[in-house]
């Protein structure tokens, strides 16, 4: 859901503060260094890497893990991409120790909306699977950054010829508006 937030920046989630629904107050609380819960960046990338998603994109994740007060915290940085959405090509079933199976299904679009997430029985709304896709297309991005991405694909420009002496012209195939 947090991969494919319509925010274009980083998300976090955060492991070891507690919040308080009534009083909206927040605590640290800490995880324990050796809880067989906590995972790294190597194990989330691990667990992720063994998913298979369309297109084999995944999302880049990493932990920092910091200490404020003497207490760890885990910080799980989403990492912010062009490539959304992020979805998964088979269902995921997760089975919990203490708790009914749950099946995260393919081909729905999962997303974080200020502080919602997608119901597991769902898929995004319309507005929110457009935003993500015009994203990856970089519909709305402005020229410099079409151009830098453009740029980044220099097998994707087709010769116009040379123009003048010894000065050649290309356009991008499939903007060709840009030369």
């Amino acid at each position: 859901c947090l991969a494919n937030s319509p925010a274009n920046r980083d998300k976090y989630l955060i492991i070891g503060v507690k919040e308080s629904s009534k009083t909206k107050h927040h605590s640290i609380v800490g995880v324990k260094s050796k809880d067989t819960n906590r995972k790294g960046t190597k194990e989330i990338n691990d667990f992720l890497s063994t998913k298979k998603f369309v297109g084999n994109i995944r999302p880049m994740v990493h932990v920092e893990r910091i200490k404020i007060n003497n207490k760890r915290v885990d910080v799980v940085v989403i990492e912010s991409s062009n490539n959304v959405p992020f979805i998964l090509a088979d269902d995921y079933c997760d089975q919990p120790k203490k708790a009914a199976p749950v099946t995260v299904r393919c081909a729905h679009l999962y997303s974080r909306v200020m502080d919602m997430n997608t119901s597991i029985d769902k898929t995004a709304d319309n507005d929110i699977t457009e935003l993500l896709w015009r994203r990856r297309f970089r519909i709305d991005a402005t020229p410099i950054d079409k151009l830098t991405y453009y740029l980044s694909s220099p097998d994707d420009w087709m010769s116009l010829g040379e123009v003048s002496d010894n000065e050649f012209a290309y356009y991008y195939k499939y903007a060709p508006e840009y030369k």
